[in-house]
């Protein structure tokens, strides 16, 4: 497991400019930077930081929009992504050796990772509790 560690504020103020200098460039979309500043925000671990430094050092642009062009939301199949990015980071590549699946999901908004299981299991508790609530539970 990635140290359990909020990314620093001066590490995510390095890369806050280059991800707001990619829209200004038209390389990504103004919903992929708003979903990276809120994934980053709530970031309970420097793994997120990692995978995105590497993938905005490598101007992965269309990775990066793939990731984090939209939130994953439920449908008719339940809340559904790909787990492994079409490039894969060191960062989420961790102990596994090239060609063995990653140690860690990829890191987006759009994928099915730690990020958006979390983001789930809290708004089935915060149901929950409004329907305890209502019935009187």
């Amino acid at each position: 497991m990635p140290e359990e560690l909020a990314p620093m504020a001066e590490d995510t103020e390095q890369l806050n400019p280059k991800v707001e200098r990619a829209v200004a460039e038209g390389q990504l979309m103004e919903s992929t930077a708003k979903n990276i500043h809120t994934l980053l925000a709530g970031a309970r671990s420097d793994l997120y930081l990692r995978a995105l430094s590497e993938l905005v050092g490598a101007a992965e642009w269309q990775e990066l929009n793939d990731r984090f062009y939209q939130t994953l939301a439920f449908g008719t199949g339940g809340l559904r992504g790909r787990t492994i990015g079409k490039i894969v980071t060191a960062a989420e590549r961790a102990n596994a050796r090239e060609g063995e699946r990653p140690e860690f999901p990829c890191v987006g908004t759009n994928a099915m990772n730690f990020f958006n299981i979390n983001r789930a299991t809290r708004g089935v508790v915060a149901h929950l509790h409004d329907w305890n609530r209502r019935e009187g539970i």
